[in-house]
């Protein structure tokens, strides 16, 4: 069993999902690059805030796969270890999560605003 902090607020686990190379055989070939898929399993606390968080942090420079809790690596040298956990406390979270959530808010102020002036021109 897994030692855990007690004032956890929210964890997760990285798991390898599969890793995909152009010459998986003939039932599995594809064209594009190799990949690895990871699954970021929220096991208690606010996932979809958590999943934007880690998206957004991109600490292990993985790319999210639309809105789900899959993320690719397409050769990142920041690989995270299957079965790596993330426990967080609040006051470990909160800050990060809000620092995220702010600049990404900003970038789609200045996105409107970008096309609010080009619409004036």
């Amino acid at each position: 069993m897994r030692n855990f902090k007690p004032s956890s607020y929210v964890r997760a686990t990285i798991l390898h999902v599969k890793s995909v190379e152009v010459s998986d055989g003939p039932d599995d070939y594809h064209t594009g690059p190799d990949y690895d898929l990871y699954e970021v399993r929220v096991e208690y606390g606010p996932a979809k805030s958590f999943l934007a968080w880690f998206h957004q942090s991109n600490v292990y420079d993985l790319c999210r796969v639309g809105s789900t809790s899959n993320f690719v690596d397409l050769g990142s040298s920041k690989t995270p270890a299957n079965g790596e956990v993330i426990d967080l406390t609040f006051d470990e979270f909160f800050p990060q999560w809000l620092d995220t959530a702010a600049s990404v808010a900003k970038a789609k102020i200045a996105e409107m605003a970008k096309e609010a002036i080009s619409q004036l021109a």
